[in-house]
């Protein structure tokens, strides 16, 4: 770390912490020394309290390869013949960073037709084990492999969802699109259906049909009739949005802090320390600032030379010389704070009284404009250049044994040079260290102790996700209203199945929220942030779980359910109490023996709701109502009966699995706070003390 003065010269002993932008649970730093785990782009500061960070940007690349994970894309239990099956490979060094130069390639066995790199398709029925090997060198040299099966079954009517594909992921704005799906098997089908609405074939057994797609998961019921009259469906699922938060770097504005005018100062000096103008007032009010002001008025010693104030007749009659000794600055010095575009305002009036034959300064008024920026990912206030102002009150001397012509001349002297003396001494000190208070101050806005790491349970009691939460400020905005923080996350957990993402969906427009409402303080959270959360406990494979009768809960003995979820949740905040949640291209393999003799299985997606209430700083989901629910089966048909059982079935189900997902997904709400630093104790004010929110409510 180099560390240089405000004329570019190097500064030697200055105690350096180094940091690293994004901040990420996954790096760490004793010292200099920096240990990064995480790969990706950093900028890497050293920060020296008053001084300006310029930071270095460095490229963490990923290690050997270490895990190897598959996923089949379309992921479906049973496949028609002919069908294009991809094999996606995901492989990750020991710290979970994926690696993508790795080699891997796929073999088949029996052997398929195949279409290029990890591509099959098989033109008759059976199980086909598909194996997917990592090409040396790996972590310690051990042999990386995986496997998948692949099951195809040309029976019936089997209906196939082609553009989009079952748990495809769409990079395109809401509006129209063209559904195409096919029959594989043309033989006796009399009748396709697309969300109810019956579509025509084509020759080679192809439909198409348009639909209104929507921002989040959207689901389309499909179903085909052959001539006996037996009817196969199929709920297909895909997730369209045009904005992402990739989990492999921090999204801007996930989260925003707002400060409105009363949190910079609330007019009362009385009360605990609950505003910036009550920390500057403690400042202005404190022995450290008489004594910093009292060594540089020393310093400036004499403030007059000796020299000649009156002559009569050439001759020299009167000279003096200012020689300053001592002050005091008795108070209370009233304060204020304001903010206006770009910064706050400030305004001091000092007031003192004369006592042992001093010079009296009737007032000391100083106004000044403190620019605020982000600099470095940290917080910055400094004053504007130029705006300092100071203005010295009326100036009384009570020298005793002084002629009255002569306390005049020095009366004079006061309410002019030692004036100007005084004011450009007091602008000067004003200048240097209240950069240094108030950035002291609002650079300890404290996001870092938001970064996190933590473990969420397994639905099914598996070795704990670990999921990492990092943060940093991504804007600053100052308007003549409020201050407003922005605030980028970034959640990544290791990828436990390797389909394909762009990571977590976000509604389109301004991400920086404004809160309404009176209150002095204010954190939004953007939906997107649970979004973030939720899509990476998805890759982490919290959706991919077994839940038998002990784990749901109120179900017979003997009943399980394997789940196997293509598309990550979508969470929606509407203008009400409750959260809306999504999930689709589910794939279930239901053991149920009072319903069925064997296994099923089942594709499934939902559309659910909870309402949300804050128990301390905890965000807590409650009152789970399924909206709407999409289920279909490869049995041919369902009596009312087992139809309704199931459907009971799937809602307990899916109240296991989303509400531990939204409760888990963040262990509290991340609330920023101020932490007063050490460097300002010396003006009265206690160390370490936080200002933030206090009892939050939640709207």
């Amino acid at each position: 770390c180099d560390v240089f003065d405000a004329y570019g010269n190097r500064v030697t002993g200055a105690a350096a912490t180094v940091r690293a932008d994004p901040m990420d649970e996954g790096n760490a730093f004793e010292g200099t020394l920096g240990t990064f785990t995480r790969a990706g782009r950093f900028d890497v500061h050293c920060d020296v309290p008053g001084a300006i960070s310029v930071p270095t940007e460095i490229e963490v690349r990923p290690g050997l390869p270490a895990s190897l994970v598959l996923a089949r894309v379309p992921d479906q239990p049973v496949y028609a013949i002919g069908q294009v099956v991809d094999i996606a490979r995901i492989v990750t060094d020991r710290f979970g960073n994926e690696v993508p130069s790795a080699d891997v390639p796929v073999t088949s066995e029996p052997a398929g037709q195949q279409l290029g790199d990890g591509r099959f398709r098989y033109l008759a029925d059976g199980v086909y084990t598909l194996t997917a090997r990592v090409t040396p060198p790996t972590q310690d040299d051990l042999p990386l492999e995986a496997t998948t099966t692949v099951i195809v079954d040309g029976s019936g009517p089997a209906i196939s969802c082609d553009d989009p594909l079952d748990g495809a992921i769409l990079d395109r704005a809401a509006g129209t699109l063209t559904f195409t799906g096919s029959v594989a098997d043309l033989s006796g089908v009399t009748d396709v259906r697309v969300n109810g609405a019956t579509v025509p074939l084509d020759g080679s057994g192809v439909f198409t049909h348009t639909l209104d797609a929507a921002y989040g998961i959207n689901f389309v019921d499909l179903a085909a009739v052959d001539s006996a009259g037996r009817e196969t469906s199929r709920t297909c699922a895909f997730l369209l949005a045009d904005t992402w938060a990739p989990d492999d770097r921090a999204a801007d504005d996930m989260l925003s802090l707002r400060l409105r005018q009363a949190a910079f100062d609330d007019a009362n000096r009385s009360d605990p320390l609950d505003s910036l103008a009550d920390v500057l007032s403690t400042v202005l009010n404190s022995t450290g600032l008489r004594d910093e002001l009292h060594a540089q008025l020393l310093a400036s010693n004499p403030l007059k030379p000796s020299g000649c104030d009156q002559r009569v007749l050439g001759v020299c009659v009167l000279r003096s010389e200012v020689i300053y000794l001592d002050s005091e600055i008795n108070g209370p010095n009233p304060t204020t704070l304001t903010t206006v575009p770009g910064g706050l305002r400030g305004h001091v009036s000092g007031i003192t009284s004369a006592t042992r034959g001093w010079p009296t300064f009737d007032s000391v008024d100083v106004r000044a404009i403190f620019d605020t920026s982000l600099s470095g990912g940290r917080p910055r206030m400094r004053v504007r250049p130029g705006s300092v102002s100071v203005s010295v009150g009326r100036i009384s001397t009570d020298f005793s044994g002084l002629s009255g012509a002569i306390i005049d001349i020095i009366v004079g002297l006061f309410n002019g040079s030692i004036r100007d003396l005084v004011a450009g001494l007091v602008r000067d000190w004003v200048t240097d260290n209240f950069n240094e208070i108030l950035d002291d101050v609002i650079g300890g806005l404290d996001v870092s102790t938001l970064g996190t790491s933590f473990d969420v349970p397994r639905l099914d009691g598996g070795e704990d996700i670990p999921l990492s939460f990092g943060v940093g400020f991504s804007t600053l905005d100052t308007s003549s209203t409020r201050m407003l923080f922005g605030i980028g996350t970034r959640f990544s957990a290791p990828a436990a199945h390797a389909r394909p993402t762009l990571g977590a969906p976000s509604r389109p427009g301004a991400r920086i929220l404004d809160p309404s409402g009176s209150g002095t303080t204010a954190v939004a959270v953007h939906e997107t942030l649970l979004n973030q959360a939720l899509h990476a406990l998805w890759r982490g494979g919290f959706f991919d779980a077994t839940l038998d009768s002990a784990t749901i809960g109120g179900v017979p003995d003997g009943v399980s359910a394997q789940l196997a979820t293509g598309l990550p949740p979508v969470v929606t905040i509407e203008d009400s109490d409750r959260v809306e949640l999504s999930l689709g291209a589910v794939t279930l393999l239901l053991r149920y023996p009072e319903l069925f003799s064997e296994p099923v299985f089942l594709t499934l997606g939902v559309r659910a709701s909870l309402s949300a209430r804050l128990a301390g700083e905890d965000l807590v989901f409650e009152d789970f109502r399924v909206e709407q629910l999409f289920f279909s089966t490869d049995l041919a048909s369902l009596d009312m009966r087992t139809r309704d059982t199931l459907e009971g079935f799937l809602t307990r189900l899916l109240e296991r699995v989303l509400r531990p997902a939204l409760d888990d997904a963040l262990p509290a709400l991340p609330i920023p706070s101020f932490s007063i630093p050490a460097s300002l104790a010396r003006y009265g004010l206690p160390a370490g003390a936080r200002l933030g929110l206090t009892s939050p409510a939640l709207a």
